[in-house]
């Protein structure tokens, strides 16, 4: 059991490019890649498209399930009664189109399992409906 544990130590060290195991971090060994799926038919789009990179905590093994391009697609904690204090983890944003500016705005979130409020809070943006004049 000891040569084996000595040859997995040698392998990771190798394979990841360090001298002492305890410079290797699961967040070096797990990182998420989100891959949009025009990237999957267009692969030179990936460097717009695709949101990756990220040292993650957790494994495929986990509650916070997260492990190359498999993960929670969404994460959603709340309690009856408490629904102001409730919280929701999305990898990228809200939007798939990658000029919006909530095309990532929630990765940071997710990545690093920060809180982000369930509540909306107060609007940033109104928009009103009037019907159209009549001649």
């Amino acid at each position: 059991m000891l040569g084996m544990l000595e040859e997995s130590a040698r392998q990771l060290k190798e394979q990841y490019g360090v001298t002492a195991l305890l410079d290797l971090t699961l967040g070096r060994m797990n990182r998420a890649w989100c891959q949009h799926p025009f990237s999957l038919a267009i692969p030179a789009l990936g460097w717009v498209l695709d949101i990756g990179g990220d040292e993650l905590s957790g494994c495929r093994f986990c509650v916070r399930v997260a492990h190359g391009t498999l993960g929670a697609s969404m994460r959603l904690v709340i309690s009856p009664g408490h629904a102001r204090d409730g919280f929701l983890h999305m990898p990228g944003g809200q939007s798939g189109h990658p000029l919006s500016s909530h095309y990532r705005d929630q990765h940071h979130y997710w990545v690093r399992g920060l809180p982000q409020a369930l509540a909306a809070g107060l609007p940033n943006y109104r928009l009103r409906l009037t019907p159209a004049s009549r001649p």
